[in-house]
């Protein structure tokens, strides 16, 4: 189900499918690459608006999930919704039954509010490291983070950046995005479209062999991810 949230300046469409937000926009202008289907090495792949990373973020080498985790691919049930919000909840599968995610979306004049609430209801302890992955409408790929010199020709690679919050220029737009347990920005395209991904994530890439900082949800315990998308 798609779920439209506007106000005088923000124009978002969420789709409960994902807890994926297809469209992006402030005063009319694309903030975000709108979401679309995109022919990449002889395969169509999804890129564009912003979608939840979790239970994990990128590949994983310790459990079974898909790169990117399964939140992504599962429908939402939508708890409650007007014309600024929407929030809505997925129960965990496989390994993760037990384990319900809650994401909400809120717009205001110039900010989009999301909240990530992890609750584990399950008898066991799993891991978790999550992300939010937005594609930022990027013309040429000319982005200007601050504090931070970015090397265009590295940016397939993935460019990680250790900082809680992050401000940038993109297409003349001033964005930040800061939030509660943001540690990890991750920087990417593929340059198969005018986008490139800042990518708030607790702990970056960690459901990975050897690493030692991946999150251990115990039973009974909520955590709690925000992000800030601000426009100016």
């Amino acid at each position: 189900m798609k779920i439209n949230l506007k106000n005088e300046n923000i124009d978002i469409i969420v789709n409960s499918l994902g807890a994926y937000v297809e469209e992006f926009r402030y005063r009319d202008d694309d903030i975000f690459y709108p979401k679309s289907q995109i022919k990449v090495n002889d395969k169509i792949k999804n890129r564009g608006g912003m979608h939840p990373c979790c239970p994990n973020f990128s590949v994983d080498e310790i459990t079974n999930l898909p790169s990117h985790g399964f939140a992504r691919d599962n429908e939402f049930d939508i708890l409650n919704s007007g014309t600024d919000f929407v929030e809505m909840k997925l129960c965990g599968i496989g390994d993760y039954v037990g384990v319900d995610f809650y994401i909400s979306y809120k717009i205001d004049s110039n900010k989009l509010y999301t909240e990530l609430k992890i609750i584990n209801n399950s008898s066991i302890t799993v891991p978790i490291g999550p992300a939010f992955h937005p594609y930022f409408y990027c013309e040429d790929f000319d982005i200007d983070i601050k504090g931070f010199d970015i090397d265009r020709d590295k940016l397939s690679d993935t460019i990680f950046l250790d900082a809680n919050d992050i401000e940038f220029i993109s297409n003349e737009k001033n964005i930040s995005i800061s939030g509660k347990n943001i540690n990890i920005f991750a920087v990417w395209t593929d340059f198969n479209g005018e986008y490139v991904c800042v990518e708030p994530t607790y702990n970056g890439v960690c459901f990975v062999k050897g690493m030692e900082n991946v999150y251990m949800l115990n039973e009974n315990e909520e955590f709690n991810q925000n992000v800030v998308i601000e426009i100016s």
